[in-house]
């Protein structure tokens, strides 16, 4: 933790006895150049300050190596080769570095300062985001490092503390080189593996050389987090890096059933485990995302504004401007400040009303975001921090900078508040959105003049049929021929072909109907020779008959309980692929006949098959008489006796 000073040290006050010297050591450095605030995190390979540059009054992030990191033989040329390479990298989603000092054994970067919130602290309290956010994430930071891999950099420790959302929301990446930089051989040590377990690709894991499908591979995990609120691996640093390498991941609609199957299909390719398995690059993950660029207004930037945390973002910058507190220059004599007037006490703007921007509906589902405005009696914004609260979390929970999260269907109520002053507004939550309509019960062949009720399914993000919630809009491509109610009653006037559709909330569900003038009664197979001899072929020969006998013209379909041993085509042709038992079904308007196939491997032909037998018949015939002879001729004998 830091102290009152700036200066690092324990829960007792108590410098501690690393950092506390090296910050030390930094203000002393930088007396004339740099103003060092407060630490702004710590890790195992570097700490991070805040400070104010005094020549341009800005704030600024000073990341220094810990001591002692960079002591290998050629580490300091290396990091200063790799700080040029992070420092020519100029991309709107990169935090930008602006230069590399050196105090004596310390090495440091100084960089962009970027108010805003970490996307590790966003996913915290928020869990998991709305697809837009996840979309938009995904295109600001895979287009970074995209930009990054084609200039030869790989980032390597791509996380959630690694993001960053600035005050307007927009993503930036930000630890550029730091790890491939202490992973030179100058500084690894046998076994040694440098990144973080959770986020680490199966060959970091392993210890082989990485490229860009290693960030590719770390940014599908911080995909999954974001979509489900968890990583897809847990446990121990080592149960997590044997897991990357030997286990696949849960499949994302397990923990979150309303993901797009594309959005599933991606982050699932970015984790493979082989990197030539995975995307070729992340323009083309992007793309698989159908991730679109944040744009300057609208609901989607008004999200991300609100995940970032845009009031906390605007205090920073308010003190980012602050007049300095150092010292002013000898040859200048500062002014005295104003002598406080105890009884005169400070007067704020007083906050009359409040300007609510929210939707009349949200669904089930996704998310929104409410913005609200101080205004004073004259209608001018009043800087007042805005919160709001929901008077029925049950139907819909709201965060203190109004992102909107809809639980049930029902009215939310929702309260703005500011200096005292409230606003209610409702937002009536809808069912989830329709992603499919599918039309049910339609009749393989109407006949003209009948009538049939069709059902329309309509499938949600969340239920498999929710009728009850939906109004379906029927059409018909072709009255004429089939007129469609409002109902979903559909009556077949001409013979011919018409496409019966089913919208509901821009979604379509279409089905084919079919009206003939008479339909068929009966359909006869001509007995099919058998059995048949592997290989052969033969056409069989069907006849459609109406209700009075009467031979009609009908359209056949083909088809066999078992293509291995007898497969068909639409023209009736048989051909006989293995031994074994099938029956062939031709069917005319919904109505079937069958025909049983036998194949064998040699059949024998009729007229061989005939002459055995005779032959089989004339030996039985000739057994027969030496039979009656013998006994003739016994009886003769004893008769004579």
């Amino acid at each position: 933790m830091s102290t009152a000073s700036g200066v690092p040290g324990d829960d007792a006050g108590q410098v501690d006895p690393v950092w506390g010297p090296v910050v030390e050591r930094l203000k002393a450095a930088f007396v004339n150049e740099f103003e060092l605030d407060e630490e702004l995190g710590r890790g195992g390979m570097a700490a991070v300050f805040r400070a104010r540059e005094l020549a341009l009054n800005r704030r600024v992030a000073i990341k220094v190596m810990a001591p002692g990191l960079l002591l290998g033989e050629g580490m300091v040329d290396r990091f200063r080769q790799e700080a040029i390479t992070v420092a020519n990298l100029q991309h709107a989603n990169i935090v930008a570095l602006h230069g590399v000092r050196t105090v004596g054994d310390l090495h440091l970067f100084v960089m962009q300062y970027i108010p805003g919130r970490s996307l590790d602290r966003i996913l915290r309290d928020e869990g998991r985001l709305s697809f837009p956010a996840v979309r938009t994430i995904i295109y600001h930071v895979g287009s970074a490092l995209d930009y990054a891999h084609r200039r030869g950099v790989v980032h390597r420790d791509i996380k959630p503390g690694n993001i960053l959302l600035d005050g307007d929301g927009d993503p930036v990446v930000t630890d550029f080189g730091i790890a491939k930089v202490a992973e030179t051989p100058g500084y690894t040590r046998v076994g040694t593996i440098i990144g973080t377990p959770t986020y680490m690709s199966p060959e970091q894991c392993m210890g082989f050389d990485v490229g860009p499908a290693t960030d590719q591979y770390a940014l599908g995990i911080v995909a999954y987090e974001m979509l489900t609120g968890r990583p897809p691996f847990g446990g121990t640093g080592m149960a997590m890096m044997r897991a990357h390498t030997e286990q696949a991941p849960a499949p994302v609609r397990d923990a979150r059933a309303d993901v797009p199957e594309p959005i599933e299909a991606a982050v699932m390719r970015m984790l493979e485990k082989k990197p030539a398995d995975r995307f070729p690059d992340l323009a083309a993950a992007i793309e698989a995302f159908d991730a679109k660029p944040l744009g300057t207004l609208g609901p989607i930037r008004a999200e991300m504004s609100a995940l970032a945390g845009a009031g906390t973002g605007e205090r920073r910058i308010a003190d980012i401007v602050r007049l300095p507190r150092s010292p002013a220059p000898a040859s200048v004599a500062p002014s005295p400040p104003p002598a406080a007037d105890s009884s005169q006490p400070t007067l704020r703007p007083e906050v009359a009303s409040i300007r609510v921007d929210a939707p009349a509906e949200v669904r089930l589902g996704t998310r929104a975001t409410l913005t609200a405005r101080a205004l004073d009696r004259r209608g001018a914004v009043v800087q007042s921090p805005v919160t709001w609260t929901s008077r029925n979390p049950a139907v819909a929970s709201i965060t203190h900078s109004g992102l909107l999260s809809p639980s049930s269907r029902g009215v939310a109520e929702l309260v703005a508040e500011a200096g005292g002053v409230t606003r209610t507004v409702h937002v009536t939550v809808l069912g989830p959105p329709v992603v499919d309509v599918v039309i049910d019960g339609v009749p393989p062949v109407w006949v003209v003049g009948a009538t049939v009720t069709l059902r329309a399914v309509v499938r949600t993000a969340r239920t498999i049929d929710d009728n009850r919630e939906h109004t379906v809009e029927w059409r018909s491509s072709d009255p004429a021929i089939a007129v469609v109610s409002a109902d979903g009653v559909v009556t077949a006037r001409a013979p011919g072909a018409a496409v019966i559709t089913a919208h509901c909330e821009g979604i379509r569900g279409s089905a084919t109907v079919t009206v003939v003038s008479v339909r068929a009664a009966t359909v006869v197979i001509a007995a099919p020779p058998s059995p048949l001899r592997l290989g052969d072929r033969v056409t069989l020969k069907a006849t459609v008959y109406d209700a009075a006998g009467k031979v009609v013209t009908r359209p056949i379909s083909w088809r066999s309980t078992d293509a291995r041993v007898a497969a068909v085509d639409q023209s009736g042709q048989v051909a006989a692929q293995a031994e074994g038992w099938a029956i062939v079904t031709a069917q005319a308007d919904g109505v079937d006949s069958h025909a049983e196939i036998v194949v064998r491997q040699h059949v024998i032909p009729p007229s061989a098959s005939g002459r055995r037998e005779s032959r089989r018949l004339s030996l039985y015939w000739w057994v027969l008489l030496v039979v009656i002879a013998a006994v003739l001729a016994i009886g003769w004998r004893l008769l004579r006796r």
